[in-house]
């Protein structure tokens, strides 16, 4: 019996060695593709549960279809070279989306976040994934005899799969926080063609330099927006600067989902979203020492905190770019020693912490419309409540406005899940935002009003009194969404809030 062990036994043609290397190689180029797929399709159509599931459906789908032609195709043209073809036909339409990604993802955009991902990911993704899933089942049959078929199965399955943990890894912590997607993108490129052609026969290897001019091809720098000054890639967001009439703006991600938008004058920063202003009221209801802002985005919140009132500020935001952007660009005082900056998540620091604080801010929107469902549940605002004061205030930010239509869900959902832990619960509306105020039983409308009036710096009176003026209180209705760590649909009603106001 052939001993299927030693790698350099040649069967058919094709030594193990080889075999193994184009197996790895495949799995590899899969979960690399995969991955990036996220990544590229989140400044479009965001981070939701629905694009996930859309990219996993492609992939599964691209995997099935490969598996099953490509055990066709081995049975009837079983050689080393066909496998090649196949292969190299891959890698082709590859270099062909290097080019066009960009364009075809903004086009797909006009279907909608769920069916642009979808219609994205069988264009982009589809072909390559199913031809490199071809690799298996043609290896399987060049290699295998009716003796040795199992070993040599689980064998390539197995180098396989160690090439898709290997470009699993290597894509999430190394290529794209180090290189960029779009980059890391048309390294993938190159790497296929240089292995399989250092795979191939002599007669073909040339296409190993091929693959070394993709690379500077797709690498040129394209023309660049005159209004960005900055762009740069993190683990979490694409993050960009742009001069705007007003200012400056950051955005997260993409144009199409715009995360923040500011003012930047001489000397200092100040917010044009309205609901900003509705932010810097809330410490005048209580005597505040403590406040933790919970996503900093360009740091307006926190700067107007450290500018109108004498308190130590406690910052929370994930991504460390964020952090230097909002310091470089937007003023965010990072050296004043009443501020202490946290980069982590936002659940893991309350869950963690255990001092308690007047005011807790919760602006968490991750570069577009979607909160990450477990920072608005009835768990995480319980977990807020636990490290307020007892007189305490906890304020969050809602894409959305009052009212019962389409518009509102956002609103009245996290509005009525505050409500069940909260005896009090009021909504602002500010422009397209509203900002959810949630308190202790002593905080009623008239008391609120009293403490305003009482305490309001004359640099604050605009926004105090349209705070008073647009002050409407929430009560918990059984009948409206309760979000649970459990049970979330708000994934779900943010895609039918974004249906209809984009």
């Amino acid at each position: 019996m052939e001993d299927v062990s030693n790698s350099n036994v040649k069967t058919r043609g094709i030594s193990l060695l080889r075999a193994y290397t184009i197996s790895f190689v495949g799995g590899f180029g899969i979960l690399l593709l995969e991955i990036l797929g996220f990544r590229l399709f989140a400044p479009f159509y965001g981070n939701s549960v629905y694009i996930s599931g859309s990219m996993i459906t492609m992939v599964l789908t691209a995997l099935s279809v490969g598996y099953v032609v490509g055990g066709i195709l081995a049975d009837k043209y079983t050689s080393y070279r066909a496998l090649l073809i196949i292969l190299y036909i891959s890698a082709g339409y590859l270099v062909v989306i290097g080019f066009t990604h960009y364009p075809i993802m903004e086009y797909f955009l006009r279907f909608g976040a769920i069916w642009g991902a979808i219609c994205s990911s069988f264009t982009l993704f589809f072909i390559p994934m199913m031809l490199m899933s071809m690799i298996s089942p043609y290896l399987i049959k060049i290699l295998a005899n009716t003796q040795n078929v199992g070993k040599i199965s689980g064998s390539i399955f197995a180098v396989s799969t160690v090439g898709s943990i290997a470009g699993s890894l290597l894509t999430t912590f190394y290529f794209i926080p180090r290189f960029g997607s779009h980059t890391t993108l048309i390294g993938c490129i190159g790497f296929l063609f240089v292995a399989f052609g250092a795979c191939t026969t002599r007669k073909y290897k040339f296409l190993i330099l091929l693959g070394l001019i993709v690379i500077p091809m797709h690498l040129k720098k394209t023309a660049k927006n005159p209004d960005l000054i900055f762009e740069k890639e993190s683990p979490y967001n694409l993050v960009m600067v742009f001069n705007v009439p007003e200012g400056r703006a950051m955005v997260l991600n993409s144009g199409a989902l715009q995360g923040m938008a500011f003012n930047n004058a001489l000397g200092g920063s100040t917010s044009v979203f309205r609901y900003i202003g509705s932010f810097s009221v809330i410490p005048l209801l209580t005597d505040t020492r403590d406040i933790l802002v919970l996503g900093t985005g360009a740091g307006m919140s926190v700067n107007n905190f450290l500018n109108h009132y004498d308190a130590m500020v406690d910052a929370v935001e994930i991504d460390p770019l964020v952090v230097d952007v909002a310091r470089d660009y937007f003023n965010m005082d990072t050296t004043n020693p009443r501020l202490k900056i946290y980069v982590e998540d936002a659940k893991n620091f309350v869950r963690r912490i255990h001092k308690k604080y007047d005011i807790v801010e919760i602006d968490v929107y991750h570069g577009g419309f979607y909160i990450p469902f477990y920072l608005a549940t009835k768990e995480f605002f319980q977990e807020i409540k636990a490290i307020l004061q007892p007189n305490g205030i906890m304020v969050m930010n809602v894409i959305g406005v009052l009212g019962d239509g389409k518009r509102s869900l956002l609103v009245n959902a996290i509005g009525n899940t505050i409500s069940s832990v909260y005896p009090k619960t009021y909504a602002i509306q500010s422009g397209g935002n509203t900002v959810i105020v949630a308190a202790s039983e002593k905080y009623d409308v008239e008391y609120i009003k009293n403490r305003i009036l009482q305490n309001m710096p004359v640099e604050l009176s605009s926004v105090a009194n349209n705070f008073l003026t647009n002050l409407v209180e929430m009560k918990f209705d059984k009948n409206r969404p309760l979000l649970t760590d459990d049970k979330s649909n708000l994934e779900e009603l943010t895609f039918r809030f974004l249906s209809q106001t984009l």
